[in-house]
């Protein structure tokens, strides 16, 4: 009696000879594939590096330790701080033609709203002027509501992060210790 694994027959050989060919040829494409999608993802991540170093960032900041709604008044009580200070940029000036027909609109290849000065057409028509309006901040939410942060000193994620592994290692070296291990 032969083993299973020795082939008598050249026909079964010829046909495993292909399907092994054939599998390794779909394993070499999709191993191709998967180096060529994590290359992509490698360089698209090192084009837009922002979101990295905005995250570095707010773990820098001081950790919040309490957040109060605050409500018709213009300013965060004392120890306190804005939670989302927003400046907006402001806007251009512009000619509003939202109220014109948008048959007239599509006519004209107007858009509903336009930058730069209205023209005496779209005047005609019924379309308005908007002034330019300057950049500020905006620290209220909607409805006069500020949203105010109490941050703790100079305690950030980070320094925190640190010193939280920092305590898992003195915990493993603990644990090694009662099971017979002589760390120090």
């Amino acid at each position: 009696m032969q083993p299973f694994f020795i082939l008598t027959n050249d026909c079964s050989l010829t046909k495993k000879k292909y399907v092994f060919f054939s599998y390794s040829a779909l394993l070499l494409v999709y191993i191709l594939l998967i180096i060529i999608f994590l290359v992509k993802t490698y360089q698209d991540l090192g084009r837009n590096t922002l979101p990295y170093y905005l995250l570095l960032d707010n773990w820098r900041q001081p950790i919040i330790t309490d957040i109060m709604v605050v409500r018709n008044s213009s300013m965060c009580p004392q120890d306190y701080s804005y939670l989302i200070p927003f400046r907006w940029g402001g806007s251009s000036e512009g000619c509003d033609c939202r109220d014109v027909d948008d048959i007239v609109k599509y006519n004209k290849s107007w858009s509903d709203l336009n930058r730069g000065s209205c023209s005496i057409e779209q005047y005609w028509y019924g379309c308005h002027q908007i002034p330019r309006l300057s950049p500020r901040e905006m620290p209220k939410w909607a409805y006069g509501v500020l949203l105010c942060a109490k941050k703790e000193g100079n305690e950030t994620f980070i320094n925190n992060a640190n010193y939280r592994k920092e305590w898992k290692m003195q915990e493993w070296l603990y644990s090694m210790r009662i099971w017979g291990f002589p760390f120090e």
